[in-house]
């Protein structure tokens, strides 16, 4: 693991993020650009303020492995914690250790900092498909189905395959990045259809541990509908 230094950046005078990197990083500038534009984007859409976030740049797949506990798939590229902490690799190293662009490092960053408030309302990180689905959308990554997809959008119990940690790992490893797109692509939809509000209502009526039933009783009851009804409707329009 490389020696970091620190960072402070100045969000507001009340909010700041602390970026701990390698001093060689020749993309600290970029880094601390799209830190602000991501912290700025994510709490406009939540109404809220973080007083501190940090943000651990990581410059090798060997210490994303070590920091996350396992080996981590190419695709993986970092991850927020309870604890307002962001891992990610930096855009020195995301070509060679990544299968992602370059220029894919200032969503998926925003697509963090959007875990870290939803953290704030709510510890659970399930139903996978609506936690990351909403990240998806505060980052604006409208990403799109692939034609090769062997994943049935079209089936109407989707959402429940997606809806456990892992139910979700099951299926990223089978179809890596599908999930995602699923995910953003009904969120989207609910905020489109039904309001931003509404999904700030659902997010604030989890437990700590997820359980299937209770959300969706507590989805009927924010939306008047069953979430099954809802799915249907979404996939009427795909």
């Amino acid at each position: 693991m490389r020696d970091k230094t620190l960072k402070i950046v100045k969000f507001s005078s009340e909010e700041e993020g602390l970026i701990y990197y390698a001093k060689d990083d020749i993309n600290l500038a970029d880094v601390v650009s799209d830190f602000k534009k991501g912290y700025l984007q994510a709490s406009k859409f939540f109404n809220a303020k973080i007083p501190k976030i940090k943000l651990i740049l990581v410059y090798s797949r060997k210490e994303l492995d070590n920091l996350f506990g396992h080996q981590t798939p190419d695709w993986f590229v970092g991850y927020a914690n309870s604890s307002n902490e962001i891992f990610i690799l930096s855009p020195s190293v995301w070509k060679q250790e990544s299968s992602h662009s370059r220029n894919e490092f200032n969503k998926t960053l925003c697509h963090e900092i959007a875990h870290v408030f939803t953290r704030r309302i709510n510890k659970s990180c399930e139903p996978m498909w609506f936690n990351e689905g909403l990240a998806c959308v505060v980052a604006k990554q409208k990403i799109k189905l692939q034609k090769d997809s062997k994943l049935n959008l079209y089936n109407p119990n989707i959402m429940f395959f997606l809806d456990s940690k892992k139910n979700w790992e099951q299926t990223i490893a089978k179809e890596p990045g599908m999930p995602y797109v699923v995910s953003f692509m009904l969120v989207d939809f609910l905020i489109r259809r039904f309001g931003k509000q509404k999904i700030f209502q659902l997010l604030t009526g989890f437990n700590e541990k997820y359980n299937k039933r209770k959300f969706c009783q507590k989805f009927e009851g924010v939306y008047r509908k069953s979430i099954g009804r809802v799915v249907k409707e979404f996939l009427a329009i795909q």
